[in-house]
């Protein structure tokens, strides 16, 4: 590369080539989406010499949400520059990292919106995780913490026992429920079952997790992932966990009782709680069968 005609989308291009073979595939995948959805449409084109501080801080400010993260990474790919003697300073490394916000308005989901994220994530791996998110409610926590012994698809029903998440001084690990009694049995929809089904099967062409776990994401990876997708297919910046809004929206739409409701979400502290002890209780599984018929395509 001439230094003088090197584009910012240039030295991004190279950069990601070389991180390749010293990156974990999904971080990679990230990386890629942050340079298609935001670094290549509002910086791409301008001469590498060229860029300054304040077009950096004003392509921060239409990043919105994951400015922070591209920021570290179209940072990473102007050192690179640096190193190879591209450019003489890295003006990213001058740019504060956009604050959080204070309050995100939550998106109205309910079935229509539920649909179409579902059609966003079909065929990639965030598929079985958006569907038991939004069909079954879990939070992302109990979705990461599920292991093969917790489902049972022929019964159409899981477990969930624990969730998985950062523990400090520990790192990320499933967290058990603290009782037999937190544990709660879930009733899956035949979409949820046909999802994960066809998941595991693909699994067991992979190499095992090392932990047991059914999906094996890191919580953070998995969270950008989603909303890169979100974005990426138009539906603007939504969060894995309004899927489970989305849930609640449904069954309340669906005439389901507010108490059944809670407990299908898993509200402790509500008096109709449920135990998988071989015979879901109906009302749970009717829910699921409503769930099922405001969800499913029928073309």
């Amino acid at each position: 590369m001439r230094a003088i005609d090197t584009t910012v989308t240039d030295v991004v291009d190279s950069w990601l080539e070389g991180c390749k073979d010293r990156v974990r595939p999904l971080s990679l995948e990230a990386y890629e989406l942050d340079a298609k959805l935001r670094i290549r449409p509002t910086l791409g084109a301008i001469r590498l010499h060229e860029l300054t501080v304040e077009d950096v801080r004003a392509a921060v400010r239409s990043w919105g949400g994951p400015g922070a993260h591209t920021l570290v990474r179209l940072s990473s790919a102007l050192r690179y520059a640096q190193a190879q003697g591209l450019v003489a300073r890295n003006v990213a490394a001058l740019v504060d990292a956009p604050a959080a916000a204070d309050k995100r308005e939550v998106p109205t989901i309910g079935p229509d919106e539920l649909r179409a994220i579902f059609d966003a994530a079909a065929g990639t791996r965030l598929y079985p995780i958006v569907v038991l998110a939004g069909a079954c409610g879990l939070r992302r926590g109990e979705i990461l913490g599920l292991r093969a012994g917790d489902v049972d698809l022929d019964e159409a029903v899981l477990t969930v026992r624990g969730q998985y998440g950062r523990v400090p001084g520990q790192g990320a690990r499933i967290r058990e429920t603290k009782t037999a009694s937190s544990v709660r049995a879930v009733a899956m929809p035949a979409l949820a079952v046909e999802a994960v089904r066809e998941y595991l099967a693909w699994r067991e062409t992979q190499p095992a997790p090392i932990d047991g776990r059914i999906f094996a994401w890191h919580p953070n990876t998995l969270d950008r992932h989603f909303r890169d997708a979100m974005l990426a297919a138009g539906l603007g910046d939504i969060r894995l966990h309004d899927l489970r809004h989305g849930f609640a929206t449904v069954l309340a739409a669906q005439g389901v009782h507010q108490r059944v409701a809670m407990a299908a979400m898993g509200h402790a502290a509500e008096a109709m709680t449920h135990h998988y002890t071989g015979v879901l209780d109906a009302s749970l599984r009717d829910a699921a069968d409503r769930v099922e018929l405001a969800l499913r395509r029928t073309s």
